[in-house]
């Protein structure tokens, strides 16, 4: 897990529970889709990460807080383009909120405060507004946006009130200088993002059913090339490798491509559409004919793996009953690397032997070994008392043993690897 300051972006739908209630499924689903397609475009063009979605709610995270904003602006104008061309049952009328702050990132998420404060403040934006936190208004460029200040809000769930900003549209339209009658900000965000898809309904609905066309496609070629070869990742063959990137590019592709494939004429977006199909099934059948040679060799590879970590295992345990605590540690990580779990709840385990060379030995190779899971046993380690502890110093390190302080380096070597 690593940290970033990252600009968090939160957006809803007003009423989107309600009108769940009154259609279909497949109304809903649809609904969602012509949302994506006209929000998610509008993300790419500002450098915006979409990191998941909550429903409705769309969570997305910029390295910059004035692109996040001028997004923010871009797609309440672009939903009013939208909103003109349907009827009023159909119409979207979207909540944005903005914060900025050290957000933790794992595995492609993000987590913290800064994501909650952005999360309760949509909660109290109405349709059409783009409010933000004082955090992003010292951080962007207020010379490009204007702001309105709002003074402090207690926001549900923070201890502290937060000042809360608004991008004020009468100031945006006079900046922009757009027609009578245009949008609510004057194309003042829009004009900055560069060309996008027409917010047409008629062409994002054609566009979204090509879309789930590919993606059902591209599902089923993922699926068939992994249940082909289940071995690939953990051999770790070149051979696995590269298919499996090659894979997740596909993946990417696909979905990188939709977006831009609703902007062409029809007769182009079938011609295309046909061709991916084509493209994506002979792949599958060349991905599967040579997925029987890699799996054999993944599955020798791995009974290889796991015959080797046994012995380490095994010649842990016999160390450990001999008293030879340093040796059996050493095993035990030896086998843990080759992914046996018993090793490492063994090395767990030594962190509480009534001896203190052996928890001494174990702190050592658990900080080596560089598993998340050692870092609550090492924790209590370095609080505990046990009889035989020396003295907890430098000093204690060189005459006597301290496995307190073992604890302690390798839980700074832990935190250091993350």
């Amino acid at each position: 897990m690593r940290t970033s300051i990252l600009a968090v972006l939160f957006t809803d739908i007003e009423g989107f529970t309600e009108r769940t209630g009154r259609q279909s499924h497949e109304q809903n689903e649809r609904m969602l889709r012509l949302y994506a397609a006209l929000l998610v475009p509008v993300f790419r063009a500002f450098e915006g990460r979409l990191v998941k979605t909550i429903g409705d709610s769309f969570l997305v995270v910029f390295r910059s807080s004035t692109k996040a904003v001028l997004c923010g602006v871009a797609i309440q104008d672009r939903l009013w383009e939208y909103n003109c061309k349907v009827s009023e049952e159909t119409q979207m009328h979207v909540r944005v909120a903005i914060n900025i702050g050290e957000v933790r990132v794992y595995k492609g998420d993000v987590f913290g405060e800064p994501v909650n404060i952005a999360s309760r403040l949509e909660g109290i934006a109405k349709p059409g507004e783009v409010l933000f936190t004082e955090a992003v208004y010292s951080t962007m460029n207020k010379a490009e946006i204007p702001a309105e200040d709002l003074g402090q809000r207690n926001l549900r769930g923070i201890t502290d009130r937060v000042r809360v900003y608004n991008v004020p549209p009468d100031e945006c339209r006079l900046r922009a200088e757009p027609a009578e009658g245009g949008p609510p900000y004057g194309n003042f965000g829009l004009m900055r993002a560069g060309k996008l898809p027409p917010a047409d309904p008629s062409r994002l609905s054609f566009g979204i059913g090509i879309a789930a066309a590919l993606r059902a496609a591209n599902s089923s070629l993922v699926a068939a090339g992994r249940a082909s070869v289940p071995h690939l990742r953990r051999a770790r063959e070149k051979a696995a490798v590269l298919a499996l990137a090659w894979l997740e590019r596909v993946r990417w592709r696909v979905e990188n491509g939709i977006a831009r494939l609703k902007a062409l004429p029809l007769r182009w977006q079938l011609a295309f559409a046909g061709t991916i199909v084509a493209l994506l099934a002979g792949a599958g059948i060349l991905l599967a004919r040579s997925g029987a040679v890699h799996a054999d060799r993944a599955a020798r590879s791995t009974k290889q793996s796991r015959s080797e970590a046994s012995r380490h295992y095994e010649q842990g345990k016999l160390d450990e009953q001999q008293g030879s605590f340093k040796a059996a540690a050493n095993d035990y990580a030896a086998a843990a690397r080759q992914g046996d779990k018993h090793a490492l709840g063994r090395l767990l385990a030594m962190t509480r032997n009534p001896s203190c060379p052996a928890r001494s030995a174990a702190a050592t190779a658990l900080g080596e070994l560089g598993d998340p899971a050692a870092v609550p046993p090492l924790e209590l380690l370095s609080r505990s008392n046990f009889a035989d502890e020396g003295r907890d110093s430098v000093f204690g390190a060189f005459f006597g043993c301290s496995s307190r302080r073992r604890a302690r380096h390798a839980l700074e070597k832990l935190r250091s690897q993350r």
